[in-house]
């Protein structure tokens, strides 16, 4: 197995622009990888709901979700089948197995639901179905708060909401506490009985109107015209001229007993502000949107709307989880950063300036080598993968420190840097091997951790793994060609008299108090 060693030192120049490139796509895929504060995980629950006007919630457990739970009990994987029922509302969370692959698992559900479809109460709306994950929580929620009236806000709301969808890693913004704006009739009941109007005549009315009615096409044996029936309302004066009874003296239309105005429908949620009214946009990400670049393309698109809302008009962001990630992403990168610069000073300072950047260069390299296996594969850098980061930092240059160390110490006995090197990493080719793998074997079970805990926590394990397999080809196969170019021209750890000393006092002192405590304990194996 050590001949890949002569191999990579007899394409030397190859080797490096192996490294030069894994350095560039490195910084690219960091560059490019999501960010975000926690996995995104796909939870093991389906969510169905049935909306039925005016229905118990005893009727909503009697009619919906006793056949809907019969048939869903059949899907493959279900574990558990829960319902909750309230006035209109009938909903049914079901879960999985952690191993059943959702995607398969709503095909199966949409199927479960059509064949029951029929024995659901006329008047029943489709079941909606909703598959959960960290991406189905809002990412932030941005308010319009200010002393407007509530169509003013829900006009700027549903303009702010169009700009908002046009960016690629917004999936969906939800208003909140906007009621559907709708045209109501206030019936004058003496005109009613004057007119001689019943309800029939009203309601009959009101529901033959507004209606799409197909007109067919006219072939006239020239050629050939499709016919429109006008039926749907448009402005206030259609709304008005609706007949409501036809006599043969006169005809008598609905603006003759009624008078029309815009409203909206009732409230079923609000949304305050410090004890202000509010209308509010829920922000759902994409998967595997960055949620920092997403928020910069967020305010500014903010930054537009608000040259051109009025005075009493505000934008508030409020619940943003984006803010979590950035303090998170930069309290991380500061501790790497510390750590990196803590390493670099013992490391130079013990082995000297052209070895200690020979070995520092080791974490840079697998660092960027793991964002691109974690870009390739589609993860996210959350707070999980700069753990395991930190983690590994101290673990991955100790196969480069064995390699220099053993390299510096041929070289004091008179072997060229090529040699040295070539030799070094041959010699601790088996014992960084071996090193490697027993770290790794405590980490790789994890991977495999069953259950929704172990597909959270398999980023920690899976990042250690990656750097510490990325600083194992550093060791072995960089460091020996860049030490060749680059390494010492003679020995930074032995000095001139001894090989066994390196001239400075402090290094010295320790390793000979060492070396006679050692000596002690070896002759005296009891006081051990």
């Amino acid at each position: 197995m050590t001949g890949i060693i002569d191999f990579a030192l007899s394409k030397a120049k190859t080797t490096i622009v192996i490294a030069v490139l894994v350095l560039l796509a490195g910084s690219y895929a960091r560059q490019e990888i999501q960010v975000s504060s926690s996995p995104n995980i796909q939870l093991p629950f389906i969510s169905v709901s049935v909306f039925l006007e005016g229905a118990s919630p005893e009727d909503g457990s009697r009619l919906i979700a006793r056949p809907l739970e019969n048939n869903l009990r059949s899907v493959q994987g279900v574990k558990n089948i829960s319902s909750y029922s309230t006035l209109s509302i009938t909903r049914m969370i079901v879960e999985f197995e952690i191993q059943q692959d959702m995607n398969e698992a709503i095909i199966d559900i949409q199927q479960a639901i059509e064949e029951v479809k029929s024995e659901l109460p006329l008047g029943a709306e489709d079941p909606q179905i909703q598959e959960y994950s960290e991406r189905s929580f809002p990412a932030m929620t941005i308010s319009l708060q200010g002393d407007g009236s509530l169509r003013q806000k829900i006009y700027f709301a549903e303009e702010m909401k169009d700009m908002l969808e046009s960016i690629d890693g917004i999936y969906e913004a939800n208003l909140v506490a906007a009621p559907d704006e709708v045209l109501e009739g206030v019936i004058d009941k003496s005109k009613m009985e004057a007119y001689g109007v019943t309800l029939d005549d009203l309601y009959n009315s009101i529901s033959n109107n507004n209606i799409v009615i197909p007109g067919g096409r006219q072939d006239t044996g020239l050629g050939s015209f499709n016919v429109e029936v006008p039926s749907v309302l448009e402005t206030p004066r259609d709304v008005y001229s609706i007949p409501v009874k036809v006599t043969k003296d006169a005809v008598v239309t609905f603006g003759d007993i009624a008078t029309v105005k815009r409203t909206f429908k009732d409230f079923n949620e609000y949304a305050r502000i410090n004890g202000k009214d509010t209308v509010a946009l829920d922000i759902f990400l994409r998967d595997g949107a960055n949620a920092l670049d997403t928020k910069s393309s967020i305010t500014g698109v903010l930054e537009d709307l608000k040259k051109s809302l009025p005075p009493n008009l505000d934008i508030l962001i409020t619940d943003d989880e984006t803010v979590i990630t950035e303090q998170m992403v930069s309290e991380l990168e500061g501790n790497i950063l510390g750590a990196i610069i803590l390493i670099m000073i013992v490391v130079v300072a013990s082995m000297g300036l052209r070895v200690g950047l020979l070995v520092g260069l080791s974490i840079p390299f697998c660092f960027l080598f793991t964002f691109i296996v974690l870009v390739s594969m589609g993860y996210e850098l959350n707070f999980l993968v700069m753990f395991g980061l930190l983690l590994s930092m101290g673990m991955l240059i100790d196969g480069s420190i064995v390699v220099t160390e053993y390299a510096d110490r041929k070289i004091s006995e008179g072997l060229s840097r090529f040699e040295a090197y070539r030799l070094g990493a041959k010699r601790m080719f088996y014992p960084i091997l071996a090193s490697t793998g027993t770290t790794l074997a405590a980490f790789i079970p994890l991977i495999f951790w069953p259950g929704y805990t172990g597909q959270f926590m398999k980023y920690l394990p899976m990042t250690v793994f990656f750097v510490l397999c990325a600083s194992f080809f550093y060791a072995m196969i960089i460091t020996p060609v860049i030490g060749t170019y680059f390494g010492q021209q003679k020995s930074v750890l032995s000095s001139k008299d001894s090989v066994d000393k390196t001239g400075q006092i402090v290094f010295d002192s320790i390793s000979e108090f060492y070396s006679k405590k050692i000596k002690f304990f070896i002759k005296n194996p009891i006081f051990y």
